[in-house]
């Protein structure tokens, strides 16, 4: 090899003179928000003589200037890109910097048979299961044999698909004792990658199916450390002709378990899919609240939106991460009502775009907005009812004020009615024991209930206030008014002045007990009988006299 290339552990950032000269590992395309039609970068992990690898990436308006085609497998030379920290979140590699190209960036395709294959980073299955530090660990591949296959799992934003992998078994002697390594792993398919090992399943028949899953992602799933794709970086290679599998073959050759998996893969239906909606356990909100921390699905209905007026938040277009102006992303807490509590939870963008069916910048705020949310997103939101799957903490600490953070929410009508109706029918139960009470409040059938309890009225109305204890609030206020009236003449003192504001004072607040009465009474009868009674007549002898000294000792005289 030419001293004129330098070889990848040797790049810096401060040096931008750099040659290399490299075998493309893998290249994939990163759509703009999902947009597949609207490619954002080109994303490649390239192999130097040595085997070092390093990740490298071709913005939008890179890909517009380069001439040729980066292909998989294919060598190419390259000069005048940036070498920079390696920050990202799920590292390809476990190289300290990775490149960045521009537009003048020179890359030219060479033919060197000569040249090695560094494919593949193979990690074997002992290893994996003891990986201390997870998300620290760069990506690898895995090759091993597919004895057993769940269903296909369809979710409203996503599928995925678990395969049970093995290998040889691996022993180790370990203080003169021989031990049994682990030899087996789950892995999990997602998205299109099911696709991918579901179309390559159907071309290979009466086989042991040897599979590679290039650049999967470690993670722990109740204690045990499984492994996944890894969104777009991934790569599924099932029985072709690669050197791995080939070796792979030649290890279990003969191996009976092996044989025994030869139709096992096969068990799998790419055309009858599993919904996670069908074989979802819905658990109330008050039984949620006793369960350990987990996620869980909740059936209610979104019964108040809370607001401080920030129903959004600005955040950077091509991650998640909170910036200073960029675009508005969805960030809504709702109340939420079953038939045995309540909850507050926080819907983030995704599940708020699935609900309301726009994104955030895309909300008319024009309209009338109430407590700081847009009309539009309470005539969405309110009083539907949602599946919504839980992320419970039960801690006290983080219960006394913080809202439970949804995974995913399910709007399938026919999922819905389902686990709704149970609701309905409870709040449908609450409703009539308390019939009385919603009428009063929200004033269904007002007039006909008044009118039913007005013809019951005793005659007198000291009974009235007495055995009646139905009565509407207006006709209690009236009542207890008239009577305030009466006491307050018969306690008038031998001032005239006082006496005059009180004889006004009385006087009013009786024509304003009679004039409830009379609006609350349909036919008028009651009414007849209040003008009839002793303090309709006091009254309108008391507007007859003079409100001076002469009358207030007539007044003694008639209490005498």
């Amino acid at each position: 090899m030419s001293s004129m290339f330098s070889m990848l552990k040797d790049l810096h950032p401060s040096v931008t003179t750099s040659v290399i000269k490299v075998r493309v590992v893998r290249a994939y395309e990163v759509p703009f928000n999902g947009n597949a039609a609207d490619i954002m970068s080109l994303e490649c992990i390239f192999h130097d003589a040595e085997g070092s690898k390093i990740h490298a990436s071709f913005g939008r308006a890179v890909l517009r200037t380069i001439a040729v085609n980066i292909s998989e497998g294919n060598c190419y030379v390259m000069q005048k890109f940036y070498t920079r920290p390696n920050h990202m979140r799920y590292k390809t590699t476990n190289h300290a910097f990775r490149l960045t190209m521009t537009q003048k960036t020179q890359i030219y395709q060479v033919i060197d048979d000569e040249f090695p294959f560094h494919m593949f980073s193979l990690k074997p299955f002992p290893e994996i299961s003891t990986i201390e530090n997870l998300h620290d660990e760069a990506l690898f591949d895995v090759v091993g044999v597919v004895v057993d296959s769940g269903g296909v799992v369809n979710q409203p934003n996503a599928k995925m698909m678990e395969l049970k992998l093995e290998d040889e078994k691996y022993y180790s002697i370990i203080l003169s004792i021989l031990e049994l390594l682990q030899n087996v792993i789950i892995c999990t398919l997602w998205e299109d990658f099911v696709d991918q090992f579901l179309a390559q399943v159907d071309g290979y028949v009466q086989q042991i199916s040897v599979i590679v899953v290039q650049f999967c992602r470690p993670h722990l799933y109740k204690g045990q450390v499984r492994i996944s794709t890894s969104f777009n970086v991934s790569k599924v290679t099932l029985n072709k002709g690669l050197p791995e599998i080939n070796e792979m073959r030649q290890r279990i050759f003969g191996v009976q378990r092996f044989i025994e998996t030869i139709n096992l893969t096969f068990k799998v239906e790419p055309k009858k899919l599993v919904d996670e909606n069908e074989i979802m356990d819905v658990k109330s909100i008050e039984d949620v609240f006793c369960l350990e921390d987990g996620c869980y699905w909740i059936c209610g209905r979104i019964d108040h939106i809370e607001s401080n007026g920030d129903w959004f938040y600005l955040a950077c277009k091509r991650c998640s991460k909170k910036v200073v102006k960029v675009e508005q992303r969805f960030m809504i807490r709702v109340n939420v009502v079953d038939a045995t509590s309540n909850a507050t939870l926080l819907l983030w963008d995704r599940e708020c775009v699935q609900l309301i069916g726009k994104r955030a910048w895309e909300v008319d705020v024009s309209t009338a907005v109430v407590d700081g949310i847009p009309k539009e997103i309470e005539n969405k939101l309110l009083e539907k009812f949602v599946l919504f799957k839980v992320q419970m903490r039960n801690d006290a600490d983080f219960r006394l004020d913080q809202p439970y953070t949804i995974n995913k929410v399910c709007v399938t009508p026919e999922i819905v009615e389902k686990f709704a109706s149970k609701i309905m029918e409870s709040q449908t139960e609450n409703s009539a024991a308390n019939e009385s009470l919603t009428d009063l409040a929200f004033g269904y059938d007002v007039k006909e209930s008044q009118s039913q309890r007005i013809k019951t009225f005793p005659e007198e109305l000291d009974e009235i206030l007495v055995k009646d204890e139905e009565l509407d609030d207006s006709l209690e206020r009236g009542a207890w008014i008239t009577e305030s009236g009466k006491r307050g003449l018969e306690e008038l003192s031998d001032d005239g002045v006082f006496l005059k504001n009180s004889l006004e004072r009385g006087a009013g607040i009786i024509k304003s007990g009679e004039r409830g009465l009379e609006e609350l009474s349909d036919d008028g009868v009651f009414l007849k009988k209040l003008k009839k009674e002793k303090d309709g007549v006091f009254l309108k002898k008391v507007k007859k006299e003079k409100a001076d000294g002469v009358f207030l000792k007539k007044v003694k005289k008639e209490k005498e």
